[in-house]
């Protein structure tokens, strides 16, 4: 697995584009269905293939993005801040537009 420490805000979005990308793939592939996997009350992993609809996959930027198009007469900017164990906001010390 790959760490990510000190992951950018504009890598973090390119990311979560390519797992999207990568979840409607496997939608088209396996005829509107995603492997995933849950755990049992024993602590054993189970796969379960979920019916889903490609249009039902977004990032965390397309809900955000899509509640700030449909809010009226509030204006709501969205502003990322990745943390990592490594790297956490120190908040006493920062403001937003420094992330």
């Amino acid at each position: 697995m790959r760490d990510y420490t000190g992951v950018s805000t504009a890598r973090l979005e390119v990311l979560e584009e390519r797992l999207k990308s990568d979840v409607v793939a496997e939608i088209d592939a396996f005829q509107g269905r995603v492997l995933l996997h849950t755990e049992s009350a024993e602590k054993e992993v189970v796969p379960v293939w979920e019916t889903v609809g490609a249009n039902d996959v977004r990032s965390l930027r397309d809900v955000m993005d899509d509640v700030a198009s449909r809010e009226s007469g509030v204006t709501l900017r969205f502003v990322r801040i990745p943390i990592t164990s490594e790297s956490s906001p120190d908040v006493s010390t920062r403001t937003l537009s420094e992330y």
